[in-house]
């Protein structure tokens, strides 16, 4: 990648005084030293968040040395009607801080992951685009602008959280930084939900107790009870996916390994091997003990002996038919579930180690060809610290894109998910910060909370593979044919449509060692051990 020279002019000199005017902001933020911060309020108090607005209008005589510019910036998702006005009221506000006008565009997710990449590699030089590892980041990285050493001069706010937070040792890949995640960390691990009354059960059921079904044993034992309730019914919720579903999510903790992931191509390790030895995710126990669950749930009609081939016609037995449900500490929390004593929930396996949600799920980078990077990073530490600029960002303008119910943002009357002019628009997740974050009416106080609590245990570990995606220029053939395989022979054993379930994972591990399992897993970890020994 050519080296971009970054020529630090009076004005930009000058602006780096900038640090000193919002250091004040930043330090008023109680972090406590993890990943998604379990201490710090879900809101500000007005007087804080007007503390914030004072300390960036402080910076003015600093910022008028500043030349004016415009950042050009891109986001996945679909542009609400307000967007413009919204970030014209953005730019009225930061003029005295950063001087800079805002480009903003939106690409449908369908077309980001091709059109980023084609902005970026046609040498357009726009300065900030969303990104996430489950988008198009592992194929962007080298379009990204090593930030490393410009991060803590020109945000020093922001680098200061992500230190405090454990993350930048997260976000560096190859001795570089090219990533600005979010820090409102969540975690994936599975529980268990029924909603007795939506899904008919309630009378035909026992309800157990919240939390009393926490092994796969427990679950099946709950299963067999709905399915005599409901014997018409597919009780089960399934993804059978590729390497990867839910039944898989849910015993994770129970063997202690890491979800397989794309970038890994059905390759997992166990979360406590500081050497992340790869092991070819069926040739675990883990997988063994998944493939057998899927056989007899399938063979009992409580997953779909048709999903497989089928499964548009049960999309919506999660939400309307007698259904048990894997979800996440995420919708736990949100969706409106909890205080409704009808809706039961537990956690499976909670002794058991798991996965926290990556750093860069959610993400802002910066463009190699940026024609303001300096000034981009300015915008970024000021969404680090200044409270009322972040609201404006995130919510838009009061009393038109929302309204405060007490300290919750809500959308104005007569408004919803569906028709709003701004909240909650698309791709806003870069921007998301423990620190900062307000509650909505989905997005509660208490969910936040107890969304942090849970990710800040112990046992919620956090990836050294974090931002390693291997090059595969090597293995191209023997990926084709693993992957193909996955889909011909591994897939029917995760929707449990196999005759005899341990003759067909022995020959599926037979015939993808002789695709070259073998080779990826020898290439995949040499540069594996080279990404983590480059971290120490």
């Amino acid at each position: 990648m050519k080296k971009r020279t970054i020529r630090l002019t009076g004005a930009v000199l000058s602006a780096l005084m900038l640090g000193g005017a919002l250091s004040a902001c930043g330090n008023n933020n109680n972090d406590n030293g993890n990943a998604a911060s379990s201490s710090a309020p879900p809101q500000q108090s007005s007087a804080s968040a007007s503390a914030s607005a004072s300390d960036s209008s402080a910076s003015s005589p600093a910022a008028q040395q500043l030349d004016p510019v415009t950042l050009k910036i891109y986001f996945a998702g679909d542009k609400r009607p307000a967007t413009d006005e919204v970030w014209k009221a953005v730019e009225d506000k930061v003029k005295d801080t950063l001087n800079a006008k805002f480009e903003i565009n939106f690409i449908p997710f369908n077309d980001y992951a091709t059109k980023i990449k084609l902005l970026a590699t046609s040498g357009d030089n726009y300065d900030l685009n969303f990104d996430a590892d489950w988008l198009a980041y592992p194929q962007m990285v080298n379009n990204y602008l090593d930030i490393k050493d410009l991060l803590p001069k020109f945000a020093p706010n922001y680098y200061e959280q992500l230190q405090s937070r454990n993350l930048v040792d997260s976000i560096t890949s190859g001795g570089k930084i090219t990533a600005m995640p979010w820090t409102q960390i969540t975690n994936d691990h599975a529980f268990v939900s029924v909603d007795f009354k939506k899904s008919g059960l309630e009378g035909k059921v026992a309800q157990p107790e919240n939390g009393s079904i926490k092994t796969v044993e427990e679950l099946d034992a709950f299963l067999q009870e709905a399915k005599k309730a409901a014997p018409n019914s597919h009780i089960l919720e399934w993804d059978g996916g590729l390497t990867y579903s839910k039944i898989l999510s849910m015993l994770a903790p129970k063997y202690n390994y890491a979800d397989p992931v794309d970038g890994l191509y059905g390759l997992t390790y166990k979360l406590d091997d500081p050497a992340m030895k790869l092991i070819p995710v069926e040739q675990t126990d883990w997988y063994k003990e998944a493939v057998t669950w899927a056989k007899k749930w399938a063979d009992q009609g409580i997953i779909p002996a048709d999903l497989m081939i089928n499964r548009d016609a049960h999309a919506g037995e999660s939400s309307n038919l007698k259904v048990v449900g894997f979800n996440t500490n995420e919708y736990i929390n949100f969706n409106d579930f909890l205080g409704k004593p009808e809706n039961f929930y537990s956690e499976m396996y909670p002794e058991g180690n798991y996965q926290r949600r990556s750093p860069l799920a959610n993400m802002m980078a910066i463009n190699k060809n940026a024609k303001n990077p300096e000034r981009a990073l300015m915008f970024m530490d000021l969404m680090a610290t200044d409270q009322s600029l972040y609201d404006m960002v995130l919510f838009g303008i009061e009393g038109k894109t929302y309204v405060k119910n007490g300290d919750t943002f809500v959308y104005p009357e007569g408004m919803t998910a569906e028709t709003s002019n701004y909240m909650d628009w698309q791709g806003q997740w870069g921007f998301w910060r423990d620190n900062l974050v307000r509650p909505t009416q989905s997005r509660t106080a208490d969910g936040w909370k107890a969304i942090a609590d849970f990710t800040n245990q112990p046992n919620s570990l956090v990836s050294g593979l974090t931002g390693f995606f291997p090059t595969t220029d090597a293995i191209k053939n023997e990926i084709a044919k693993r992957t193909a395989l996955t889909t011909e022979a591994g897939k029917p054993l995760m929707y449990g449509i196999v005759k005899d379930a341990d003759k067909a994972l022995a020959d599926y591990i037979e015939k993808q060692k002789k695709a070259g399992t073998d080779k990826i897993v020898a290439e995949i970890q040499k540069q594996a051990d080279a990404f983590l020994a480059a971290k120490k």
